[in-house]
């Protein structure tokens, strides 16, 4: 019983030494590159449309303070004439 267990210790260390050798993913750098590449234009993608929706939103706020002053100036424009 004894000379059994230390045997399969043996093989047990001899697989494991066996199993160290082997690459981890085959073909694993391909699919990590691909998934990098994959992951780069999703985050640009966002990227892009935050700043799509700052810019509209600057933009809004602009043309809306300049109706605004617009307005003014010609309400106060009507009242001056009078």
């Amino acid at each position: 019983m004894e000379k059994e267990l230390i045997r399969e210790l043996e093989e047990f260390k001899k697989e494991k030494e066996r199993v160290k050798q082997i690459p981890e993913n085959p073909g694993g750098s391909q699919s990590s590159r691909r998934e990098k590449i994959i992951n780069i234009g999703f985050i640009l993608v966002v990227l892009s449309l935050f700043i799509m929706e700052i810019t509209t939103h600057f933009q809004f706020w602009i043309h809306n303070s300049i109706e605004r002053h617009t307005e003014e100036t010609i309400v106060n424009s009507r009242s001056f004439h009078r």
